[in-house]
């Protein structure tokens, strides 16, 4: 069979209507995809956005420009340089930087004075003052308590912003808490019928009677206060009682 074909002016001009005219192109080129502008300063790593004016950040960013990352879930004193990262800050330790290493810093927990030491783990040390006890330092003592005036001296507790105690010596007697003798055997130190024996270099020593005690035995013993005796009686200063026995009159 034969086709039909245009005629050459024909095919001619429909050539021409393709080509682009003189006065512009005939058919529209296809626009490209539109580039939103995000809002300045949007980290270009960690945020994007599909408005302009926008920054959305990726998961495990945060912040207005997502330039800031997200710390390990539960930590409480600590920081990131990427995502889900807990660094412990200084005086603080453990998997979520919960355990205070440096309590004294943070509670001051030493009262009147005293010096605080960290231990570790959330605990500490109060190092007192003199006249203060406790675990915080926080009860006011009495030094006298504790007895520290030797030889028969006196304690006494002197009042005002620094008390303290003081030791009232008896004659023969001196230092802090009267613990130095300046007495010899012929000031007759010993008491209670003691005998006095001449030591070097000045010093002395008493040999106290059985009933006596002590440096110079002006402490008498008293033999009974600890219930020596089961169903008896304990020795009295006239001498010695006889032992009580079940069955028989004393």
């Amino acid at each position: 069979m034969w086709a039909l074909r245009p005629a050459r002016c024909q095919r001619q001009a429909l050539a021409r209507r393709r080509e682009p005219s003189s006065n512009g192109p005939a058919l529209s080129p296809p626009r490209l995809p539109f580039a939103a502008i995000c809002l300045p300063g949007c980290s270009p790593r960690h945020g994007h956005c599909e408005k302009p004016g926008e920054c959305q950040c990726r998961l495990g960013w945060q912040g207005r420009l997502c330039d800031e990352c997200v710390r390990y879930p539960g930590c409480l004193h600590g920081a990131c340089a990427q995502p889900w990262q807990c660094h412990c800050r200084e005086g603080w330790g453990g998997l979520f930087c919960s355990q205070d290493l440096n309590y004294c810093t943070h509670h001051r927990p030493c009262k009147n004075g005293a010096t605080c030491t960290n231990t570790g783990q959330g605990s500490f040390t109060c190092s007192c003052r003199a006249g203060f006890t406790g675990t915080s330092c926080e009860v006011e003592a009495n030094e006298c308590d504790s007895h520290p005036c030797k030889n028969g001296g006196s304690c006494s507790v002197n009042s005002g912003a620094c008390s303290h105690a003081s030791c009232t010596c008896p004659q023969g007697f001196y230092g802090k808490n009267c613990e130095v003798s300046a007495m010899t055997c012929a000031d007759g130190p010993c008491f209670n019928g003691g005998t006095c024996e001449e030591k070097h270099l000045g010093r002395y020593t008493c040999r106290c009677p059985v009933s006596y005690h002590g440096s110079n035995c002006e402490k008498k013993i008293d033999r009974c206060s600890s219930n020596p005796c089961l169903n008896g009686k304990c020795p009295s200063p006239l001498g010695v009682l006889p032992r009580h026995k079940p069955g028989r009159p004393v």
